[in-house]
């Protein structure tokens, strides 16, 4: 049977395993949600882009086939150890099986009789015969479990990757040394983060390249049997702001940052989405996102530092029903980020400080459902591991976690809608500002950090 039968079932079993309803209603944020959790259960990246691809949110070829490791991971996601596992599972041979012959009533005693069982005797068989067969059995046994040893998990030699050009600015091509020829598997992916595809690693091979086109924090690892075996990161900086619109079938890439700047703050140009091919304005592409990106190395503790901004999101300008507006610190580690939504959207809402994530579809977070037809000033303070979050000098939420978010690498702004920023303001553990921002066309570029 074709392999797209069983990807069909998995797919359908993981839609009801998540209680977000049907998969075609799915947001980008829930397919990011969704990344996160296959990553944390297997150890597996799959792209949030691919997922998208999978549930049919993207349109593909019909000849699209995900690799074998994203199977695996989707498998293990649902608790099987392998996707060969899952088939064997969901094999329709294995499902259906021939009825059994109903066992025989029992005997019936009459008043003041016994009952007396009957035990029918196996045939006869010679020590010699039953002897050969439990060797035979442990033979088998013991041939399974190597074959299941050799072919799903990696072996404990030691695998070697190091990568070279890994910090700088968009453009930039990274280059990673490797070895993985004392791994037993012959499935060896890399993924080297984002949006890419996960790729097989030729064990004859000792050098691999990738070339970064878009800023961010990009995790690259090595993987076999379900397992992450080497790890990396890249950090891919950008001169200023960018910009990206997301839309159902990809992307567009706005690099020039006087086409991100409009009356004195940061607000996509009209039409320059239309540009290309994208018309966010229409209530047919609400699942269209426009986002800006400033990645620099601020040398702020990701575990200390507050952050002042003012956004808005008015329907005037673009918005769409059910807006959403989020604000993300990107750590070494970890992120520190919150998305506010239109008032009684906050099933959308969502808040992450370190390992802490609080998702708005298990937690009351109406608090986040948040009026932003106005300009409006946002908060983030972080001390000590202890996070809150304000809107216009009111806390309304509160958390605290535990693991390092590391020393901050990146602001990213997201709307669903035409969304703007007024101004900017980083300030480190010692309340000194680092970095700022007006978006005054009339001021110079602000300063890059970090260089």
């Amino acid at each position: 049977m074709d392999d797209s039968y069983y990807l069909q079932q998995c797919l359908k079993l993981i839609e009801d395993k998540l209680p977000w309803g049907k998969c075609s209603t799915w947001t980008n944020q829930d397919f990011e949600i969704l990344s996160e959790k296959i990553s944390d259960s297997s150890g597996i990246f799959i792209s949030y882009q691919t997922l998208r691809r999978l549930f049919g949110k993207v349109r593909t070829s019909d000849k699209y086939k995900p690799q074998l490791e994203t199977k695996n991971a989707l498998a293990i996601f649902l608790g099987y150890p392998s996707w060969r596992k899952f088939i064997e599972a969901h094999s329709p041979l294995t499902q259906t099986s021939s009825a059994a012959p109903e066992p025989e009533p029992p005997p019936v005693a009459l008043p003041g009789e016994p009952v007396v069982h009957t035990v029918k005797k196996p045939p006869f068989l010679s020590r010699k015969v039953m002897y050969g067969f439990v060797f035979l059995s442990i033979l088998t046994l013991a041939g399974m479990y190597y074959l299941y040893a050799r072919f799903t998990k990696p072996s404990a030699k030691k695998v070697f990757l190091s990568g070279k050009y890994l910090k700088g600015f968009a453009p930039l091509t990274s280059v990673f040394n490797y070895d993985v020829s004392g791994i037993e598997s012959d499935s060896v992916y890399i993924n080297f983060g984002g949006d890419f595809e996960n790729i097989l690693l030729p064990k004859d091979k000792k050098t691999i390249t990738v070339s970064y086109t878009k800023p961010g924090l990009y995790e690259i690892r090595i993987f076999a049997g379900g397992k992450t075996i080497a790890f990396e990161r890249a950090h891919i900086m950008s001169r200023d702001w960018e910009g990206t619109v997301y839309h159902e079938n990809g992307y567009y890439y706005l690099k020039d940052k006087n086409k991100l700047i409009h009356d004195g703050r940061l607000h996509l140009v009209p039409g320059e989405a239309e540009k290309g091919g994208i018309d966010i304005y229409m209530p047919h592409q609400k699942r269209s996102m426009v986002e800006y990106n400033h990645i620099q190395d601020y040398k702020v503790d990701g575990d200390n530092f507050s952050l002042e901004t003012r956004i808005k999101n008015s329907p005037e300008e673009g918005g769409v029903y059910c807006y959403n507006s989020y604000i993300r610190v990107r750590g070494w580690n970890y992120g520190s980020r919150v998305s506010f939504t239109q008032p009684g959207c906050n099933s959308e809402a969502f808040v992450q400080f370190g390992e802490v994530l609080v998702d708005g579809k298990y937690t009351d977070l109406s608090s986040l459902g948040q009026d932003l037809s106005t300009w409006r000033v946002v908060k983030l303070v972080v001390k000590h591991k202890r996070a809150q979050v304000y809107i216009d000098n009111r806390p309304i939420f509160t958390t605290t976690y535990q693991n390092n978010i590391g020393p901050i690498k990146g602001i990213t702004y997201r709307f669903k809608g035409y969304g703007s920023v007024d101004y900017l303001k980083l300030y480190n553990e010692k309340d000194e500002l680092v970095y700022q921002d007006t978006f005054d066309q009339a001021l110079p570029a602000p300063r890059s950090v970090g260089q």
